[in-house]
């Protein structure tokens, strides 16, 4: 059912934070064996299709369209991406996106350039999503913001601005189109 494959999902990227060296390897098994538990490509793609659907209906309801994060493309839909790879390929060696992009690449379910891609997106959005956090919860004080509009001004800001939203749209854009490709993955 959709909360099995959506567990699944989830687990494909979960992490044993605490516990002895025992406990983890028990632990690690079990994660493993629920993994591989009656994988079905098709109900599989069919689930994550309709849960990428319900997710943009929500970001849209939210008015998310124009956020990084949300939406065809975008991060959490580009993680989506990778979770499902990882379950139709059964290739479970890495937690990190990173490592899954390289990971899935290897085995066929990317290819290089799409491979490429999505390491340059997930690193522009992760890298975004940093800086939005650092100066959005005060982590970096006035005269410091003020430093970096002052160097972003001299290095004409505007062409700086106008090339990350060019740069997150054409990664938005190459993403949705893979996914899309992917879904009709056999």
């Amino acid at each position: 059912n959709d909360a099995w494959v959506w567990e699944r999902l989830a687990l494909s990227r979960g992490r044993i934070l605490n516990g002895g060296k025992i406990l983890n390897e028990r632990l690690s098994r079990i994660i493993r064996k629920a993994l591989n538990i009656n994988i079905i490509p098709k109900q599989i793609i069919k689930e994550v299709q309709e849960m990428r659907l319900r997710i943009d209906g929500k970001a849209q309801k939210n008015n998310s369209r124009d956020n990084f994060k949300l939406g065809p493309g975008r991060l959490q839909d580009l993680e989506l991406l990778i979770q499902m790879g990882a379950l139709l390929k059964r290739n479970f060696n890495s937690r990190s996106p990173k490592k899954m992009i390289s990971s899935l690449n290897a085995v066929g379910f990317f290819t290089e350039e799409e491979a490429k891609v999505c390491a340059n997106a997930y690193s522009s959005y992760t890298n975004l999503q940093q800086i939005l956090n650092i100066t959005s919860t005060g982590q970096i004080g006035e005269a410091s913001l003020a430093n970096i509009k002052s160097i972003l001004q001299s290095h004409n800001y505007e062409e700086f601005s106008k090339n990350i939203t060019e740069d997150l749209t054409a990664f938005s854009n190459s993403i949705d189109s893979i996914f899309h490709m992917k879904l009709t993955y056999d």
